[in-house]
Protein backbone atom coordinates (compact mmCIF):
# COMPACT_ATOMS: atom_id res chain seq x y z
CA UNK A 1 0.00 0.00 0.00
CA UNK A 2 2.95 2.32 1.04
CA UNK A 3 4.44 1.89 -2.76
CA UNK A 4 1.24 2.29 -4.34
CA UNK A 5 0.68 5.60 -2.57
CA UNK A 6 3.77 7.06 -3.44
CA UNK A 7 3.64 5.77 -7.23
CA UNK A 8 0.52 7.51 -7.23
CA UNK A 9 1.22 10.22 -5.39
CA UNK A 10 -1.45 10.24 -2.43
CA UNK A 11 -0.98 12.50 0.69
CA UNK A 12 0.06 10.92 4.25
CA UNK A 13 -3.75 11.81 5.17
CA UNK A 14 -5.56 9.53 2.85
CA UNK A 15 -2.73 6.78 2.75
CA UNK A 16 -3.49 6.68 6.92
CA UNK A 17 -6.86 6.43 5.62
CA UNK A 18 -6.21 3.15 3.37
CA UNK A 19 -4.15 1.37 5.63
CA UNK A 20 -6.86 0.05 8.09
CA UNK A 21 -8.69 -1.28 5.54
CA UNK A 22 -8.79 -5.17 6.45
CA UNK A 23 -9.99 -5.08 9.66
CA UNK A 24 -13.37 -4.24 11.77
CA UNK A 25 -14.49 -0.85 11.04
CA UNK A 26 -14.23 0.49 15.01
CA UNK A 27 -10.73 -1.22 15.29
CA UNK A 28 -10.50 0.41 11.35
CA UNK A 29 -11.29 4.07 12.49
CA UNK A 30 -9.48 3.99 15.51
CA UNK A 31 -6.43 3.37 13.89
CA UNK A 32 -7.06 5.80 10.85
CA UNK A 33 -7.32 8.28 13.35
CA UNK A 34 -4.22 7.62 15.31
CA UNK A 35 -2.67 7.81 12.22
CA UNK A 36 -4.25 11.17 11.16
CA UNK A 37 -6.37 9.70 8.55
CA UNK A 38 -10.10 10.53 7.44
CA UNK A 39 -12.47 8.77 9.02
CA UNK A 40 -15.32 8.78 5.73
CA UNK A 41 -12.46 7.64 3.43
CA UNK A 42 -11.67 4.91 5.92
CA UNK A 43 -15.36 3.08 6.29
CA UNK A 44 -14.92 3.50 2.41
CA UNK A 45 -12.60 1.41 2.08
CA UNK A 46 -13.51 -0.90 4.58
CA UNK A 47 -16.99 -1.24 3.50
CA UNK A 48 -15.79 -1.86 0.17
CA UNK A 49 -12.69 -4.42 0.63
CA UNK A 50 -15.51 -6.26 2.95
CA UNK A 51 -17.91 -6.27 0.08
CA UNK A 52 -15.52 -7.61 -2.83
CA UNK A 53 -14.20 -10.37 -0.15
CA UNK A 54 -17.88 -11.34 0.15
CA UNK A 55 -18.42 -11.47 -3.94
CA UNK A 56 -14.85 -13.27 -4.61
CA UNK A 57 -14.29 -15.12 -1.38
CA UNK A 58 -16.52 -18.19 -1.77
CA UNK A 59 -15.27 -18.69 -5.81
CA UNK A 60 -12.06 -17.71 -4.79
CA UNK A 61 -12.44 -21.06 -2.12
CA UNK A 62 -13.87 -23.17 -4.56
CA UNK A 63 -11.30 -22.63 -7.36
CA UNK A 64 -8.38 -23.08 -5.01
CA UNK A 65 -9.94 -26.49 -3.75
CA UNK A 66 -10.75 -25.76 -0.35
CA UNK A 67 -13.61 -28.26 0.78
CA UNK A 68 -13.98 -27.85 4.16
CA UNK A 69 -16.42 -25.67 6.22
CA UNK A 70 -13.66 -25.07 8.76
CA UNK A 71 -10.76 -23.86 6.62
CA UNK A 72 -13.94 -22.06 4.73
CA UNK A 73 -14.83 -19.77 7.45
CA UNK A 74 -11.58 -19.24 8.53
CA UNK A 75 -10.33 -18.20 5.31
CA UNK A 76 -13.36 -15.49 5.23
CA UNK A 77 -12.69 -14.59 8.62
CA UNK A 78 -15.80 -15.75 10.61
Amino acid sequence: MIGLSHFFHLQDQLLASLIPRSVTLPIALTISSDLGGLGSVTVLFVITSALLSLIIGPDLLKKAGIRSKSAKGLAMGT
